[in-house]
Formats: C-alpha cells, sequence, structure tokens
C-alpha cells in the first residue's frame, strides 16, 4: 500500500508537517529532525456568540480592549470559534472582519475554529459535499487571514460519539461508528474543499476526550491534517500515570512519537472548583500555568499554547465556565449585564508584569536572609526550603523561632529592586503561629511595620496588603520616620514574634509562599 503523506512525515521526522515538499525531497530527508520555531502563546475567545465577548449585543468588552489584552500579555494567537453558512460566509460577518482587521495591525494570528455543519442522519458523501463546500467557500471569502484551522472541534464529545459517554476514547470499541465514519467524511470535505482554494493551509482536529487515541488515529489515517491538536488539561497531567497507555511520563513526547506532526495546545487551564477559594483557584491557574508553559516550551516539536480563556463569563451558570478566564470582573452587575468594569487576575498580572514574583523561595537566589532580632538578644531560629507543603513552584520557606531564652523576634527579608507597591500579598500556613508581621522598607530607609493575623489550621490562607503606613500595630522607624509612606519600596521583610505564637508556646513555625509584588 502507498504510504499516506502523514507516514512520510514522521519517517522523515519533519516538525513542519505542512510543507510543500516534493517527494524525493520527504525520502532524503529521512532521519533528521527539525525543531519547531519558538513557542507560539494565545488566548481563547469567543467575540462573536458569547456576551462578555461582544460589545454590540451586550456592553461586554470592546474588541480593541480584547486585542489590547492579548498585546499586553504578549499573546500572538487568538483562537475563536466561527459560525458560518453553508456556504463558509461567517454568520457575523460584520464583526468577524472588525475583529480581524484589529488583530492584523497588532500582528496578533487567529485560530479559527469552524464550526461544522455535520449531520449523523446523512449519508458520508453527503457529509463529505456540505464540508467541502463550506470550507471551499471560507477560504475563498477569507483564506487570506489564516495560516492555521480547527476543522471543528471535540467532535467526539460534543457529537456525542463516544460510547458510553464516559469512556477513555482510546479503544475501537469506545464509539459510535455510524457517527465517527460520518463525520470523517465532513472532516475530509472540508479539508479538501479548503486546500482547494489554499493549498498552503494547514488543518487539524481538536481532540478533547480523557484519550481520544482511536479517533484521533483514525482521522489521520483518513484525511490529510497537518497537525495535532491537543486539549490538555491540569488534572490530564496530574493524573498521566492512570492513561490506558502505560508508561507515558510526557504526552507531547508519546504525541509526537505516536503521530510524527507538529502539536498545539488549543486550550488547557486549572479548573476552577467552586470547593475552593477564589484565591486558591487563581493560585492554581498560575501555578499550571507556569508548570505547562515549561512542559511546552521544553518540547521541540509542540509549536503553540493557548490558554483558555480570555475573558470570565460571569453570565454562566456553571462555576468552571463562569471563571476560566485571565480577565474577571469584579463588580459585575447580572441586571445590567455589563461586563466593561474588569481587571486581569493572577495569571494575568503575571503576565503583564503588574505582579512581580519576589517570594517563590525555589532557591537562594531571591535573597532571603534570616534575622534573629539582635536588638532583643536570645531568641534562636532557622530559615529553610522545604517541599512538604507548597502553594507554587516546587518549594516554599519555613521560618522557625524559639524564644525559650528570650528574644522577641526572627525574621526573614531580602532587598527589592524599587519596587512601586500597590499591594503585596502571600500565602501563610501554620499551626502554631496566629499572625506574622509584615515590614516594608521605603525610598528614605523608613521600615513600616504592620501585624497580619491569621487562623492557625494548618491550611493555607492568603493574606493581601495594600495600605502600608497603617494596619493592625502599627509602628515606624529609620529614614524619614514619619509614619507615612514614600514609595518605591527597597526592602520587603516578614516576621514571627513572641506574642504572634499560639497560646502558652515559647517557639513555632510558619511556612510562607508565592509573596507577591503588585506594582
Amino acid at each position: 500500500m502507498r504510504p499516506t503523506r502523514r507516514e512520510l512525515l514522521k519517517a522523515a521526522g519533519l516538525a513542519t508537517a505542512g510543507a510543500a515538499l516534493p517527494l524525493p525531497a520527504l525520502l532524503s530527508s529521512a532521519g533528521t529532525a527539525s525543531a519547531a520555531t519558538p513557542l507560539r502563546f494565545g488566548a481563547n475567545g469567543h467575540p462573536y456568540n458569547t456576551k462578555a465577548y461582544d460589545a454590540d449585543a451586550e456592553p461586554g468588552v470592546p474588541y480593541a480592549t480584547q486585542v489590547a489584552m492579548l498585546t499586553a500579555m504578549g499573546m500572538d494567537i487568538y483562537r475563536t470559534d466561527i459560525k458560518t453558512d453553508a456556504t463558509g460566509r461567517s454568520t457575523n460577518h460584520t464583526k468577524f472582519l472588525t475583529m480581524q482587521g484589529l488583530l492584523a495591525d497588532a500582528g496578533i494570528d487567529c485560530l479559527p475554529m469552524v464550526y461544522d455543519n455535520y449531520s449523523p442522519d446523512i449519508s458520508p458523501q453527503e457529509n463529505y459535499d456540505r464540508g467541502y463546500a463550506l470550507m471551499a467557500g471560507f477560504a475563498t471569502n477569507y483564506g487570506h487571514m489564516f495560516t492555521h484551522y480547527n476543522l471543528g472541534n471535540e467532535w467526539e464529545l460534543f457529537k456525542q460519539m463516544l460510547t458510553p459517554p464516559e469512556a477513555t476514547g482510546h479503544s475501537y470499541n469506545h464509539y459510535d461508528h455510524v457517527k465517527t465514519a460520518r463525520a470523517m467524511q465532513w472532516i475530509k470535505g472540508a479539508d479538501a474543499g479548503l486546500k482547494s482554494v489554499q493549498p498552503t493551509a494547514k488543518t487539524s482536529v481538536a481532540v478533547k476526550g480523557w484519550f481520544p487515541t482511536w479517533w484521533q488515529r483514525y482521522l489521520l489515517d483518513n484525511v490529510d491534517l497537518d497537525f495535532i491538536d491537543w486539549h490538555w488539561y491540569a488534572e490530564m497531567q496530574r493524573n498521566i500515570g492512570d492513561l490506558p497507555v502505560s508508561g507515558i511520563t510526557n504526552i507531547f513526547d508519546w504525541l509526537w512519537s505516536e503521530y510524527g506532526l507538529p502539536i498545539w495546545v488549543s486550550e488547557t487551564n486549572e479548573r476552577p472548583d467552586d470547593d475552593k477559594s477564589e484565591a486558591e483557584n487563581q493560585q492554581r491557574q498560575v501555578n499550571w500555568y507556569h508548570q505547562i508553559r515549561a512542559l511546552c516550551a521544553a518540547h521541540p516539536h509542540v509549536e503553540a499554547l493557548i490558554l483558555y480563556e480570555l475573558l470570565n463569563e460571569p453570565l454562566k451558570s456553571d462555576y468552571q465556565e463562569a471563571n476560566y478566564g485571565l480577565v474577571e470582573f469584579p463588580n459585575f452587575d447580572p441586571v445590567t449585564m455589563d461586563h466593561t468594569d474588569w481587571r486581569y487576575k493572577k495569571v494575568g498580572r503575571r503576565l503583564v508584569g503588574d505582579d512581580v514574583l519576589i517570594g517563590g523561595f525555589e532557591g537562594p537566589s531571591e535573597g532571603w536572609v534570616l534575622g534573629l532580632g539582635p536588638e532583643f538578644p536570645g531568641a534562636t531560629g532557622s530559615f529553610q526550603r522545604n517541599d512538604t507543603y507548597v502553594m507554587g513552584g516546587a518549594l516554599a520557606g519555613v521560618l522557625h523561632g524559639d524564644f525559650a531564652g528570650g528574644g522577641n523576634y526572627v525574621q526573614i527579608s531580602r532587598p527589592v529592586p524599587n519596587l512601586n507597591l500597590t499591594a503585596l500579598t502571600f500565602w501563610v500556613r501554620a499551626t502554631t503561629v496566629r499572625r506574622v508581621g509584615l515590614r516594608v522598607t521605603d525610598s528614605t530607609g523608613q521600615t513600616h511595620q504592620q501585624n497580619l493575623t491569621f487562623t492557625p489550621s494548618g491550611a493555607w490562607q492568603e493574606i493581601a496588603v495594600t495600605d502600608f503606613d497603617s494596619g493592625s500595630g502599627y509602628l515606624h522607624f529609620g529614614g524619614a520616620n514619619d509614619g507615612v509612606w514614600h514609595g518605591p519600596a527597597t526592602r520587603v521583610g516578614l516576621v514571627l514574634d513572641k506574642a504572634g505564637l499560639v497560646a502558652g508556646r515559647t517557639a513555632g513555625g510558619v511556612r510562607f509562599d508565592e509573596v507577591v509584588a503588585t506594582v
């Protein structure tokens, strides 16, 4: 049997599956592997059919603002879902052209997820013809705007092809094969129709089931797709050992070895959990962002990472679906449905540079040093980093103080590079300590100190401070010594004092993580 184009590409080890190489070039390049270009980065959005994103239908976020958000976060891809009529013309043609013009002006590419018009109730040939007509028309109208395409989205779930619905999707007997055959023909027709007009187009089908490898293989064996589009959420990574194929430790290594095509991660996030606090959910999303970006950047054949999604959607009743966004609406009123009062969440602030991590405690390079309060002799203490409990990264910082022999406090502190603080947040965890002190030194050398109480429950709690010259037990010393904050900040300290211990104790410890300055 003549090898398929996909098999030739896999044999050649090419990362550019859509390259228009002649057959001899493909064969002569076998055994070589070219690394992908630097990792591309983006977000999903729904600018044509969801209220938060549609400033025309509702008081949503204007298109220009969405594009400015993407630019500020260093993104160059906006993945959007696009509905069309049977001829491939967008049902929101004017809005669509407006958004595309703004993206082009900003140098941001769109990855279009074009909705299908497949039907399980018509023949395979009729589905093929539908797909061909739709995507040939789409390319005729808009093909000059795009290089990569999603031909539909999460078919195995949205088209109810898995049987039973909770099946993992890795096996032939997990699927309704009448539906898969007819869906495949729609995709095959769509791919052919698109490439009849735009031969250089790169196509994929985004998959989402727990491990829909039979469906992916079936498509690649029948359709000339050009890249793998894999949705990979945080809980999938956590449970990677439970995949039905044993021995997988890196999903991207496995995808490359199995399919030999470039990989795009077009949806990823940590799912919000309504059993956790908003602060904890946001921190979990920050943690996952760093983990998935590192995984993708380290792999030579992962070309793009696209977060789900740009905006919260507070009108959705499902907590997860309402809270995925990089941007939130803190004062949202469901009566007026006004989405124009927005702010970046933790991941967004980290991406635009508003949040500066000054205490990840991943190593000594941050510059945290231990102090034993020498003006009150007698205290002993220690500072270490360990992985027993962490809130972000691999390690947390642990400060211990013992006042049995006297003394008043111990602290850790570090210099900071003239930060114009608007807020400082950190996570704290303890069972023997009920409060800590925050010391921030201003540009005059004046140190401002306040006490911050929490519950010594052994659970992580986030503390946020926005005023540095007030608060419980406020005191100041050094520098201007006038009790007035003179920014920027030059040093930050975290204090464990004897009076902050749980009653009856003379020693205790407190764990810190994710000390973040908002500037």
